[in-house]
């Protein structure tokens, strides 16, 4: 594994331990793929991001979520250059409904200079 990875010494973060683990050894290909797929998940955790893992019903894939969160100072960023468009606060405006009286939201394109007018961000 080790020769796959190999970079110049301090090339990996300090909290890198795949190495460590997996020791000198042979190592069978399900444990490999298991350490990674662990290790892998801690990088992203650490960066910020918010990852979970899990298998299919038959056990034969992985899936990994990998989300910003609504907290993270990024997701403004991305929105505004996605031109995502997000809900005005409800007190920003006169509420409209439509013919079968279900309340309509106002929509308007992200920016960071008006997150302030607009709803919070929320998980899906």
């Amino acid at each position: 594994a080790e020769k796959i990875f190999y970079r110049p010494t301090g090339w990996y973060h300090s909290n890198f331990s795949l190495f460590e683990t997996l020791g000198d050894g042979a190592v069978k290909e399900g444990r490999y793929q298991e350490l990674l797929r662990s290790e892998f998940l801690q990088l992203l955790q650490k960066g910020g991001l918010r990852a979970t893992s899990s298998e299919s019903i038959d056990g034969d894939e992985v899936f990994l979520k990998v989300s910003l969160g609504t907290d993270n100072p990024w997701l403004g960023q991305l929105a505004e250059h996605y031109m995502y468009t997000m809900p005005l606060n409800e007190d920003l405006y006169e509420q409209k409904c439509d013919d079968h009286g279900v309340h309509v939201p106002a929509y308007t394109t992200f920016a960071e200079p008006m997150a302030n007018k607009l709803e919070d961000f929320r998980q899906v």
